[in-house]
């Protein structure tokens, strides 16, 4: 839980801030496999423009927690970008059921709920790492990178 970072910078309104200069060039993007989970399609659209260019291969998009289990296990990618509120399963039981299923895609959770609670039960369902809204391209990248690493 020491990697953990918390972003927290004010931004446009899909809650990110174009921020690329200083990016080290040697992070583990070998077309790393991602899977996006977010209920609003304009920030997971924002997503992918952020991950593509750098390197990634968005293999998948899922809207809510159901779909993000069912994609986990057949996708199989390399980290999945979870929000926590959503509609019908929220993150927390999703990461709790793809983490039990065997899966051994790294978990980052990408919310709003910046409490320290929040951030502990994160950990606690198989998350590697924790991401505040919103933030910037930046450190988004490093957290992707970083978990990625572990």
């Amino acid at each position: 839980m020491n990697d953990m970072m918390l972003i927290m910078d004010k931004t446009d309104d899909t809650g990110f801030k174009n921020d690329m200069a200083g990016l080290p060039q040697d992070a583990p993007r070998a077309r790393a496999r991602i899977l996006l989970v977010d209920d609003i399609a304009a920030i997971r659209k924002r997503l992918r423009e952020i991950l593509e260019p750098a390197g990634y291969e968005i293999v998948g998009e899922a809207e809510d927690g159901y779909e993000a289990v069912a994609m986990a296990g057949e996708l199989v990618p390399d980290l999945i970008l979870m929000d926590i509120v959503m509609k019908r399963m929220d993150g927390l039981e999703a990461t709790t059921k793809i983490s039990r299923s065997g899966v051994k895609s790294k978990i980052v959770m990408f919310t709003q709920e910046a409490r320290p609670s929040s951030v502990i039960r994160c950990m606690r369902t198989g998350a590697v790492n924790f991401v505040i809204k919103p933030s910037n391209e930046k450190q988004l990248l490093r957290v992707v990178e970083n978990a990625l690493r572990q």
